[in-house]
């Protein structure tokens, strides 16, 4: 069985509940190689890192701005206290999906380690008998 890279597929010319296979185009990538990120992940990436590390950023800046701009005694201090609020929401918003991505990771582990020793009889990594 020959292992192919993943790549966007063209839609079967019969349509697409045909059974026939679409056709691929390209050679196989040989094994262990990983293709080039394509254009939409690197953007993807990009996005991330903004709302991520950027956008908390610019609320605290902002926020800190207001604050020293309102004399902490003006309703700019206030919009700055509020400011500085959001980047932590921000930054506690983006860390609790980062715990339920991780925890859904550990649980897809947990699920491959139940199905290997339900094949095997034997827990993956304490080898055969």
């Amino acid at each position: 069985m020959k292992l192919r890279a993943r790549c966007r597929v063209p839609a079967s010319p019969a349509g697409p509940l045909s059974s026939e296979p679409a056709p691929l185009h390209g050679e196989p990538a040989p094994l262990g190689s990983e293709p080039p990120p394509a254009r939409g992940a690197r953007l993807r990436r990009a996005g991330v890192v903004a709302v991520r590390y950027v956008l908390p950023a610019l609320l605290a800046v902002a926020g800190i701005v207001g604050i020293i701009a309102g004399h902490a005694r003006t309703s700019a201090a206030g919009a700055g206290v509020v400011f500085l609020g959001m980047a932590l929401m921000v930054v506690l918003t983006n860390w609790m999906f980062g715990l339920n991505v991780s925890s859904n990771e550990d649980r897809v582990r947990d699920e491959a380690a139940r199905d290997f020793f339900t094949e095997h009889g034997y827990w993956p990594g304490e080898g055969g008998k």
